[in-house]
């Protein structure tokens, strides 16, 4: 479960050791051979230091507040609406997985740089539609008497949780490995000792696909 990748660099394989790693406990910097590939030492994701990192990070704290949901959820709704548009002028259903990922662009081009590509408006969605997924959402609009349901409505539908929660695991934002170095102190894997400033990374998708955590981990059943 532990290599040496390179002559500077560990791998763990090991879904235990995650929490070791991946914490906020002490300073963590990040490994510059890898950042360095971004070509953008200034930005946050390329920050290697943790106190500069921490500083930068915080400018964009407030984009992921539970807050913000309610300040774009005009927009939100305007988009969903299209969704629900055009979907009614299909004779045949529509992809939900289509629909999700030209839904999630419009809305994050709006709200990144005030400027909407209006990829809804143009696309072309057959695909069969999650009967279970639309009667969830349908009943939870009924339920509430309003058109547009709020943030801790969405929050507490278990079925809808569930296809985010799947599809994030089987399609995570960072598909490869990530390197952290504790610059202070060693790390204990197991027994070994892993000396300060080392780089040791994990890689998300070996873990969201682990059997021992998920048995069929590539299948997506968000009622299992």
């Amino acid at each position: 479960p532990i290599v040496r990748i390179s002559p500077y660099e560990l791998h763990v394989k090991d879904p235990s050791f995650f929490g070791r790693l991946c914490n906020r406990k002490g300073q963590w910097d990040k490994y510059d051979w890898s950042t360095n590939a971004f070509g953008a030492p200034l930005s946050t994701i390329c920050s290697v230091k943790h106190d500069p990192h921490r500083q930068r990070r915080a400018v964009l704290n407030p984009f992921f507040f539970k807050a913000m949901v309610d300040i774009i959820r005009p927009l939100v709704s305007e988009l969903c609406n299209k969704v629900d548009s055009f979907a009614a002028s299909r004779s045949s259903q529509i992809g939900t997985s289509a629909a999700i990922r030209i839904f999630v662009r419009d809305v994050s081009t709006e709200f990144m740089i005030e400027e909407s590509y209006h990829i809804l408006d143009a696309q072309e969605l057959n695909a069969d539609v999650d009967k279970r997924l639309r009667l969830e959402l349908t009943a939870a609009r009924q339920n509430s008497q309003k058109p547009d349901l709020s943030w801790p409505v969405l929050e507490n539908m278990p079925y809808l949780r569930a296809v985010i929660m799947k599809g994030l695991r089987l399609s995570p934002g960072l598909a490869t490995r990530a390197q952290r170095v504790a610059p202070d102190r060693d790390l204990v894997y197991a027994g070994p000792i892993i000396p300060a400033r080392t780089p040791v990374g994990m890689t998300t998708m070996l873990i969201h696909t682990d059997p021992d955590l998920y048995p069929d981990p590539r299948h997506f059943n968000p009622g299992s």
